[in-house]
């Protein structure tokens, strides 16, 4: 069985097969509260300015749950080929991903997918943008 971390790697590399560009971050602070380190995952999309030429990251989802992160991965992979998201399973914390989930359809995912389209049709590895 795959740990999260290569779960994380692995859709990161077939999302940015699509024109994605996701890039995942970790970074750590101590908690006084818990009495020990927590990591905060974060999922961003690399824009590039067509002015500037310099790329800028928008934040698409942050969690402290390495799970929650593979579960957003997997639902923006089957929304950039055009699947049904599966259902969450019941765990801790599922109700909170749900919510997140919601809102970044609702609010961000559609901008997203456009994005996504436009590199990819742009690309070598799309086979239609290689035919002269």
């Amino acid at each position: 069985m795959q740990s999260n971390s290569q779960l994380i790697y692995k859709l990161q590399v077939a999302l940015n097969s699509r024109g994605l560009r996701v890039l995942c971050n970790r970074s750590q602070f101590y908690s006084s509260q818990q009495n020990r380190p927590v990591t905060i995952y974060k999922v961003a999309q690399s824009i590039t300015n067509p002015v500037t030429m310099k790329n800028n990251h928008k934040e698409l989802f942050s969690s402290a749950s390495e799970i929650q992160v593979v579960l957003f991965m997997r639902n923006l992979w089957y929304a950039v080929n055009g699947w049904d998201i599966p259902p969450t399973n019941k765990m801790k914390g599922a109700d909170v991903f749900e919510a997140a989930w919601r809102n970044f359809e609702e609010n961000e995912l559609k901008s997203v997918l456009e994005l996504s389209n436009n590199t990819y049709e742009n690309t070598s590895d799309n086979p239609e943008s290689n035919e002269e």
